[in-house]
Formats: C-alpha cells, sequence, structure tokens
C-alpha cells in the first residue's frame, strides 16, 4: 500500500509531527491555501475561523498539520515552548558529497578547483533552497503552492529535504568504501563507515517509522527524532574517527611537524 505520492507531505506532517517542512505548510494553509478561503480550518484541525476559540486552539495547536500524535509548538509559532528540530542539512549533504568526490583524487585537496566548485554549490544550494521554503511558506508568489492543498504538495522541497539527502549519504558511503577497500586496503576504516552508515540507516527508520508510536507513547514530549539524533551523533562520531584512521599518517608526518 503507498502511503504517499511523490511531492506529497500529507501522510508525513500528520505522522511525523517534527518534520521541519511541515511548518512551511501550516502557515500556507492558515493565511493562503490555493483555491480555500484562508484559513483552511478543517485542513487544520481549527474550528471556524469565526469561533470564540479559534484563537485559543491555535495557539495551542502541536506541531506538523492536523497531526495525529501533537508536540507542543515553539513559542514563536503561537504555542508552547517545545523542539522543531532543523530544517534537512541540504548544505551539509552537498559537502559530504564533494568530499567524497576529493577522496577520488580526482583533483588536488585544497587547491583553487577542488574549493570553487564546493563553495558555488553551497552559494546555489543556500540561495535555491532557501528562497523556496520562504517563498513556500511566506507565499511571496504563488508558484510554490500546493496546487491541492490536502496534498501538501512540492516536489521543489520533496527532492530537496528527502531524496537529495538521501542520494547523497548514499553515494558518498558508496565512495567511501570503494576507495577503503581497493585503494587502501584497510579494515579498520571500513568497518568504520559501515557503522556510520548502519546507524544513519537506522536513525532514518526511527524517525519516519516509529514518531508516531514513540510519540503517542511519551503522551506528546518526543516523538522519533529524538532517538534519531542520538543515532546520528553517533553517526557522525564514527565518520570522524574514519576519516581520522586513513589519514592519521598525513597529520602525524614530518612536514607538519614544523
Amino acid at each position: 500500500m503507498v502511503l504517499f505520492k511523490f511531492g506529497d507531505f500529507d501522510y508525513l506532517c500528520r505522522e511525523v509531527p517534527s518534520l521541519p517542512v511541515c511548518n512551511l505548510f501550516f502557515r500556507q494553509l492558515l493565511v493562503h491555501p490555493k483555491g480555500l478561503p484562508a484559513p483552511a480550518s478543517a485542513l487544520l484541525g481549527l474550528p471556524s475561523s469565526t469561533s470564540t476559540n479559534f484563537t485559543s486552539v491555535l495557539s495551542s495547536l502541536g506541531s506538523g498539520v492536523n497531526p495525529s500524535c501533537s508536540i507542543p509548538r515553539m513559542a514563536k509559532a503561537g504555542g508552547a515552548p517545545g523542539n522543531l528540530g532543523n530544517i534537512a542539512n541540504i548544505i551539509l549533504f552537498w559537502c559530504l558529497l564533494w568530499v567524497a568526490f576529493l577522496s577520488l583524487q580526482v583533483v588536488e585537496d585544497g587547491t583553487f578547483p577542488s574549493i570553487l566548485p564546493m563553495m558555488a554549490g553551497l552559494v546555489i544550494l543556500t540561495v535555491g533552497s532557501g528562497y523556496i521554503a520562504v517563498d513556500t511558506g511566506f507565499t511571496v508568489t504563488q508558484y510554490f503552492l500546493s496546487d491541492d492543498p490536502a496534498k501538501l504538495h512540492s516536489t521543489w522541497l520533496f527532492v530537496l529535504t528527502l531524496i537529495w539527502p538521501a542520494v547523497a549519504a548514499f553515494s558518498y558511503f558508496s565512495v567511501q568504501l570503494v576507495v577503503v577497500v581497493r585503494v587502501l586496503k584497510e579494515s579498520k576504516p571500513l568497518i568504520l563507515f559501515s557503522i556510520s552508515a548502519v546507524l544513519f540507516v537506522l536513525s532514518q527508520a526511527d524517525y519516519f517509522a516509529l514518531s508516531n508510536t514513540i510519540c503517542h507513547g511519551s503522551n506528546g514530549k518526543v516523538d522519533g527524532s529524538f532517538i534519531a539524533t542520538l543515532l546520528e551523533t553517533g553517526a557522525v562520531g564514527a565518520l570522524f574517527v574514519a576519516w581520522r584512521s586513513i589519514t592519521e599518517d598525513s597529520w602525524d608526518g614530518i612536514a607538519y611537524m614544523d
């Protein structure tokens, strides 16, 4: 059974309440839903805007869009203090992918040809993804409005926040494992990179598959993002130790002792 279609966030924003991109759709439905009078109360789980308790219900809404389990929203969004997490690290995954490319030694590390493409990618992704996010939430134009407000559809955000990180992470670990096995032929970094990859996969599985279960089990205090953060921290730690293990000879060499 297909839970959601490509580009649709309705299921994710209902079942994974802390998914940050859902806040953009929340504001879109609250201020400017396409083809519907604002606010789209029925889609947000709100009473009619003419109701006397509209403001109080709005301020008490949890994160997500009409979530099945509610987690308190940040004070700036009109509710009680809470933790919504961060927008997917689009830029981080670009840097990670570029580092994997540099490990192939196609260009020399630290040279202008190795730095310029990375910086160009940083600027393009920062400006591009930033504008898309702002336009989706604040409806600067109507280009990024969800055609069907109930589906919370955005192909751009779907690719940038879900597809791109997955592709970049898979490509990074694939390249690193090839380099370690075929070039360096070392077992220690192979084990460490494998541990990092497994921890990352588990973190994403926990976040997207178990968030709703954890949210209900904790009475709306946390969701899968809590455990996912711990697993991602472990993944980054293993990644750092792996990189250190394959570069320690360079740093310990005589050239760096002067």
